[in-house]
């Protein structure tokens, strides 16, 4: 104890004090004043970024359907087979398919009749072959 006591009173007397005027210096900005934008920037959440959601949201995609991409991308609509992962026990099938799956994104978007349907449209109106 007596030794912490000691150093402390040997830095405050290491400490130099000069004469004038004190002056508050942000560390945030070279010049030393504060702004709030700096402030701001330093303060705020940073998360990561995002390179390909300039493609999303922008002028020319609803911003109805760009929400739904972003869902999509993110994995958050509700589908059978995302509450199943959740823990929900529920039977899954898919009500717009003749002879049902189980409720996806993919059997939804891709592997289903509506999203086959749909993919099948836009390649003949685009002139575009499918696989």
């Amino acid at each position: 104890m007596f030794s912490l006591i000691t150093h402390k009173k040997e830095v405050a007397k290491s400490i130099k004090l000069t004469v004038g005027q004190d002056k508050l210096i942000f560390t945030l900005a070279t010049s030393g004043i504060c702004s709030s934008s700096l402030l701001y920037e330093d303060l705020r959440h940073k998360g990561n970024v995002c390179h390909w959601a300039k493609y999303i949201w922008n002028d020319f995609i609803l911003t109805r359907i760009a929400f739904f991409i972003w869902k999509v991308v993110l994995n958050g609509i509700s589908m059978d087979i995302n509450i199943q992962q959740r823990g929900i026990s529920l039977a899954s099938k898919c009500p717009y398919c003749f002879y049902p799956n189980i409720e996806s994104l993919e059997h939804l978007l891709f592997q289903g009749e509506v999203g086959s349907n749909i993919w099948v449209y836009f390649s003949k109106a685009l002139n575009l072959t499918t696989c």
